[in-house]
């Protein structure tokens, strides 16, 4: 199903989401004033960044209530400059869980609940059987290679696409209220 990004009075009827305000407002401002979003983006790069960790608010692990404050592990593999801002991120928390930013190989995203896969290695995708892992890209066509979370910008916009089902089938609950903003939602 499609969905198209939110403008104008849409904007306005989201952000009383207030959590979601600041991500929902970087994603709807364009480029050029960047300056002027709650997360003070310097880069593309650097607003995908800040989207993501609003995103992340509004996403559950099966194991959640279990773990407490345990920190949520961040794992990056490949280099690109969204890596190199998401690093940015360390020591930030999401739902009361520090966050810990780890670069890693592709084929080691065991124990990691979010794992963002540099656009060159995508051909490995996979998370690991069983396990709970948020696989996140920012290149054309992620969602049909197991991407959950696809972060790319439109014009001069940084929007979304969520791949549901592949979420669904790893156990992770994406909240309605991100599913509402993203640009498109693959369901299978």
């Amino acid at each position: 199903m499609r969905r198209a990004c939110a403008h104008g009075l849409a904007v306005a009827r989201v952000c009383r989401h207030v959590s979601l305000c600041a991500g929902v407002c970087a994603l709807v401002i364009p480029l050029g004033s960047q300056a002027q979003t709650p997360a003070r983006a310097e880069t593309v790069e650097d607003l995908k960044a800040q989207v993501l960790l609003r995103i992340l608010m509004f996403v559950r692990w099966p194991d959640e209530e279990a773990t407490g404050s345990r920190p949520l592990r961040v794992c990056i593999a490949g280099e690109s400059a969204l890596a190199k801002a998401l690093l940015s991120l360390e020591g930030r928390s999401v739902n009361n869980h520090p966050m810990t930013i780890q670069r890693v190989r592709a084929d080691q995203l065991g124990g990691c609940q979010v794992a963002y896969v540099a656009g060159a290695d995508t051909a490995t995708w996979t998370a690991p059987r069983g396990q709970p892992v948020l696989l996140i890209g920012d290149v054309q066509g992620a969602l049909e290679r197991g991407a959950m979370l696809n972060l790319r910008l439109d014009g001069t916009h940084v929007v979304f696409d969520v791949g549901l089902g592949s979420a669904r089938a790893a156990g992770i609950e994406i909240s309605a209220k991100v599913l509402r903003m993203a640009r498109f939602v693959k369901e299978d």
